[in-house]
């Protein structure tokens, strides 16, 4: 799944974690499916050293992640990490982990990526 802004630039997301759950991942397509997104093609893999170069924006989840993304950025990439809700939202906080919520906490969990995604696309929009 690609955006594309302007004329000339794309938005490509890519995702890159550690290891995730079978439950966790088929709860996730289920509930994305409501709304008309199919994610079980996709994989997941870990951030290289490549990564801090070919992308402008690299997105955590979490601060245990962030911090972990930030040992491995060298420092002229540094200025490309952001904790997602804060730079999408204005919000510090952690994106929660929905597994131990039950089926509202996937719900929960997709609410906020769903805006923070919007709100990030209107604003690349903007600047293009």
């Amino acid at each position: 799944m690609s955006h594309t802004i302007g004329r000339s630039r794309s938005i490509r997301p890519e995702r890159a974690a550690g290891i995730s759950a079978i439950r966790r991942i088929a709860r996730s397509i289920a509930v994305v499916r409501k709304y008309g997104i199919d994610i079980a093609g996709q994989r997941g893999r870990k951030v290289g050293a490549g990564d801090f170069e070919v992308f402008d924006l690299i997105f955590a989840m979490d601060r245990s992640n962030l911090a972990n993304l930030r040992k491995l950025a060298p420092p002229e990439a540094q200025h490309k990490l952001h904790l997602f809700l804060d730079h999408t939202l204005g919000t510090a906080c952690d994106v929660p982990d929905p597994y131990y919520e039950g089926p509202e906490g996937f719900e929960t969990v997709y609410s906020m990526l769903f805006e923070g995604c919007s709100l990030l696309i209107g604003r690349l929009e903007e600047r293009s």
